[in-house]
């Protein structure tokens, strides 16, 4: 009995404790984004160039920075970020205007700062004088390249709203694949329409490639236009040029305009 205690065994356990995640709604809000961007330096913002008619502000210019190599055959090599992370690192601008046949329209413009590429999911609520809620609308995108903008609309069919609030979420891409930086364009204006022919200096077919275009007198929002650039097969092909007709069917002469694209495989 007395040599009890050395014939007893010491067992060593190692607890694993499973860490709550936390809030995982990374969704940010109109609010939060403009708290997060007074925190910010911006880069500047294109002159405004209302005196020139008219002036064309081309969208789809090339990134910075480069972040395929050879070794993964295109693919980013830049390193998985949180949705959080991607949230602040996309610049929104916002614009709106009643068209001819009094409907509102509402224009989240998305310019991706971070390295990698991204898709994009909003909802936006339009509300009256007295914030009663009048509208709602969802809008998504996706493949869009580091370094490059684009533009979701957000129509409303009824009453007057006086001011839009929103949220989006932005993931990193992990489906579709980009085709903004394989795309070219010209412009024709004519002044009453812009006729822009489009095309695809990359060595694979693009698909659903769509443009939007803006018109503006100075910084006033006044019309818009979307059509798609594809053929019967809903492609645009290598080396394949497609041209379209953007009709401007506002009251005011505009003296400038901006053309997004947008598109995947």
């Amino acid at each position: 009995m007395k040599k009890t205690l050395q014939l007893l065994p010491i067992i060593m356990m190692c607890l694993s404790l499973c860490a709550c995640s936390g809030n995982t709604d990374s969704t940010i809000s109109k609010k939060e984004y403009d708290k997060t961007a007074a925190k910010k330096d911006n880069t500047k913002e294109q002159k405004d160039n209302s005196e020139k008619q008219p002036d064309e502000l081309n969208i789809t210019q090339e990134p910075a920075t480069d972040n395929t190599s050879p070794e993964n055959n295109g693919e980013e090599t830049a390193p998985h970020l949180s949705e959080t992370d991607l949230n602040s690192q996309v610049k929104v601008k916002e614009y709106s205007y009643v068209n001819s046949i009094g409907f509102t329209w509402y224009f989240m413009e998305f310019t991706n700062n971070s390295p990698v590429t991204v898709s994009i999911e909003t909802n936006v609520t339009a509300k009256d004088k007295k914030g009663k809620t009048i509208g709602a609308a969802s809008e998504s995108e996706n493949a869009i390249e580091s370094g490059y903008t684009v533009c979701l609309g957000h129509m409303f069919d009824s009453g007057k709203p006086e001011k839009f609030d929103y949220t989006f979420s932005v993931k990193e891409e992990d489906f579709f694949k980009p085709v903004l930086s394989d795309l070219s364009y010209e412009t024709s204006d004519t002044e009453d329409k812009v006729i822009v022919s489009c095309t695809n200096k990359g060595t694979e077919p693009a698909e659903f490639v769509e443009g939007t275009i803006l018109f503006f007198s100075g910084k006033k929002l006044l019309d818009h236009d979307t059509t798609y650039f594809t053929d019967k097969d809903l492609e645009l092909k290598p080396g394949n040029t497609i041209s379209e007709e953007f009709d401007y069917y506002g009251n005011k002469k505009y003296n400038k305009f901006k053309i997004y694209f947008t598109g995947n495989r």
